[in-house]
């Protein structure tokens, strides 16, 4: 089997798979992400328009960039956000989406360096690209802030595992710079310096931890002091009360990406997070521990720590102190708080690191063993998570063209209750008045003053299922309960959206559009087939009664059709 994995086809094979994967991972955020900003993109738009208003200078810009986002200090996404728009003179929510989402190809090359101390046939390599390029975790695709936060801390914080165990003054110089950065880009940052910390004390390297711990007793200063309070959704306290609970979400956050094998159940991704945390666990341990003895500096465990420098092992140590923390402050809501499609790419991270761990401790033939079983569970997850999430990607950019029409004709968001409105009106209106943040122009705009006129003629063909239901949402201290339409629909392909029309206004609401089955996906090559369903909340729409319609968008061709079924807000 070596010689057929090491021939000159498999390795031209695995080459183009890997650009397959790519290519489809940014085919993706190409086709779905929008120049709008989404939910807690506000807080990357306000500081610019606060600068502006008030004639900050530097040094009162930097204080306001510092001001907290939950319980993080995000100077450097908003930073990204200031350099964007002093280049392009407005922020351009795509162009800081697509440089955090490059950051996959920094991933795919850390993690290959360590690959490569293997000395193993690239095809090994593989399974680690179909867990990177992968649409599971898609609030990191196409959500700015959420990918400057969540995806780009762990990039800085990998690169600082492989910096921090060099010996030069260059390479400590730069973990340095990457700490402090990994800090004030998300909470979790601050494990970088923690890591920093057990690899200099490993390595007694006495005087650069002076160093290093000087550096972070000032970031902690400037990090905890001034006024910091915890985030808002944060309850260590409740978490706590249950145990089992609270270790149950550390195994869920690690082996969240199983989700998709078993959606909505927890029994998969607790098992699957438990495995590899204790192999990956007792085998860190006892590398460390036999690293440091004298007898044993030919064994695989030394060999282990050696050749890949405390990279795979500082990775895990980061993702499981980061799954300690999400679960301490998160898992009284239950260990679905702890499946969200903001942390799967953690999940994914996990189980890279696993497989390559393993690789280091199996003998060859083993490790041919290994790579079938990981290309098979890869390559499954990989199917199930694109063809699962990409309807979720859909989705979130047919809302987000609905929200640019509701907001130009409505200054009002649907996707987001009546006090999120309210909250950003003034700021965003400003943006927009001043052209930081103009409103993109639609794929329907042909279409606009149509939807926005008079209502159009009825089609008593026209039909939707209308339902109504209840929206929760769950806090720490209240429960907020919100009023919603269902809305349904059996004919239509291409992008349809369901029009809300009064006398005096129109919403749009983006819908999920409906996935053929898989008979008929291999039978027709077609990714989506007829009828779509979406929500609409009551909550940000003027009172009124609106009669009910479809705009439907498909071939660079639109139509517009009223039903006679109505609404009451």
């Amino acid at each position: 089997m070596s010689r057929i994995l090491e021939s000159k086809s498999i390795h031209i094979f695995t080459v183009l798979a890997i650009i397959g994967l790519a290519t489809s991972h940014f085919f993706l955020i190409a086709r779905n992400a929008v120049d709008l900003p989404f939910a807690d993109d506000y807080h990357l738009l306000k500081i610019i328009i606060w600068a502006k208003e008030q004639h900050l200078n530097a040094l009162q810009t930097l204080r306001e960039m510092a001001v907290q986002h939950n319980e993080h200090r995000i100077i450097f996404p908003r930073l990204y956000t200031f350099i964007d728009y002093w280049i392009e003179g407005r922020i351009n929510w795509l162009t800081l989406t697509w440089l955090a989402d490059l950051t996959v190809l920094g991933f795919l090359a850390l993690f290959y360096r360590s690959f490569r101390q293997l000395h193993l046939p690239l095809i090994f390599f593989l399974p680690v690209a179909l867990f990177l390029f992968q649409p599971q975790s898609y609030d990191s695709l196409t959500w700015t802030i959420s990918i400057l936060q969540q995806y780009c801390v762990f990039f800085w914080l990998f690169l600082l595992a492989v910096f921090i165990t060099k010996p030069s003054k260059a390479a400590f110089a730069g973990a340095l710079i990457v700490a402090v950065i990994a800090v004030f880009t998300h909470g979790n940052g601050i494990l970088g310096f923690a890591w920093g910390t057990v690899v200099l004390v490993l390595q007694r390297r006495w005087k650069p931890l002076g160093i290093w711990l000087a550096a972070l007793a000032v970031v902690s200063f400037f990090y905890f002091g001034f006024g910091y309070t915890k985030g808002q959704n944060g309850d260590a306290a409740g978490s706590l009360a249950d145990p089992v609970r609270f270790v149950g979400g550390i195994f869920v956050f690690c082996g969240a990406f199983a989700d998709v094998f078993q959606r909505g159940k927890f029994l998969l991704p607790v098992a699957v997070g438990a495995v590899m945390v204790c192999f990956l666990t007792a085998v860190n341990l006892r590398s460390v521990w036999n690293a440091w003895q004298p007898a044993n500096r030919d064994s695989v465990w030394q060999r282990y720590v050696s050749s890949d420098r405390l990279f795979l092992m500082g990775c895990f140590v980061i993702l499981l102190a980061t799954g300690f923390l999400t679960s301490l402050f998160r898992s009284w809501g239950g260990l679905q708080a702890l499946i969200q499609v903001r942390y799967q790419h953690m999940s994914a991270f996990v189980f890279i690191l696993f497989y390559l761990t393993l690789l280091h401790f199996l003998g060859r033939k083993a490790q041919s063993w290994a790579l079938i079983g990981c290309l098979v569970l890869g390559a499954a997850f990989w199917i199930l998570s694109t063809s699962t999430f990409s309807q979720h990607l859909d989705f979130r950019r047919k809302s987000q063209w609905a929200d640019a029409f509701n907001w130009r004709y409505n200054s009002t968001f649907v996707q987001y209750p009546a006090s999120f409105n309210r909250n950003i009106r003034d700021t965003y209106n400003t943006a927009i008045r001043w052209g930081v943040c103009p409103l993109p122009t639609t794929p329907f705009h042909a279409l606009e003053a149509q939807l926005a006129g008079p209502t159009l003629a009825v089609d008593s063909s026209l039909r939707l299922r209308v339902d109504s239901s209840e929206y929760v949402i769950q806090e720490p201290v209240a429960q907020l309960t919100f009023r919603q339409y269902d809305l349904l629909s059996a004919e239509g392909e291409g992008d349809n959206y369901v029009i809300l029309k009064s006398p005096r206004h129109t919403y749009l609401v983006g819908t999920w559009q409906s996935r053929r089955t898989w008979r008929e996906l291999i039978r027709s090559g077609r990714y989506f087939g007829r009828g779509f369903y979406g929500s609409v909340l009551t909550d940000p729409l003027a009172p009124g009664t609106y009669r009910l319609g479809v705009l439907n968008w498909a071939n660079g061709q639109g139509s517009v059709r009223f039903s006679n079924q109505t609404i009451t807000r």
